[in-house]
């Protein structure tokens, strides 16, 4: 079981001729490659993709003021029911889930944990205080699999 952070996960799998993925997403080679094993729509902690330019999305950065996704990272998984979480797929077989985890707004000290794939389909589990959130963190990168979700409290979001 392999964990890569969202920058160590990008530089291995997002194709050196494709461009600097940390400024845009170069959609337009991602057409013509059957897998590339980068899903351009998760850069949950590095920025947001604007729309399509000339065949290239820009990678818009989060500042200072708005950081809503404190930490986000992949996760190698075993195969997982397609009906509930559709994994990434690399070249080198393996099967990732990306964890994001969001302060959310409240008058607590809340947090959302979300386990998404290439997909709308996610998990997401409420957690309240930091170190509630660094144990299931360190649970969730021990390795997960389809019926960890209900045991853990996750529920089926989009």
């Amino acid at each position: 079981m392999e964990v890569l952070t969202e920058e160590e996960y990008f530089n291995r799998y997002y194709p050196a001729e494709f461009g600097n993925w940390k400024e845009y997403y170069n959609i337009s080679a991602y057409r013509k490659e059957k897998f590339t094993g980068v899903a351009w729509m998760c850069y949950k902690k590095y920025g947001s993709v604007y729309s399509e330019i000339n065949g290239k999305m820009k990678i818009g950065k989060w500042n200072d003021s708005y950081n809503p996704y404190m930490d986000s990272f992949f996760l190698e998984v075993d195969e997982v029911d397609m009906e509930f979480l559709c994994p990434y797929e690399t070249e080198d077989n393996k099967t990732w889930a990306q964890v994001s985890l969001q302060k959310e707004e409240s008058n607590l000290d809340l947090y959302l944990i979300k386990i998404e794939g290439c997909d709308d389909a996610s998990w997401s589990h409420h957690i309240i205080g930091i170190d509630e959130v660094e144990k299931m963190i360190n649970r969730l990168k021990m390795g997960i699999e389809y019926e960890d979700f209900e045991k853990l409290n996750f529920f089926f979001s989009n």
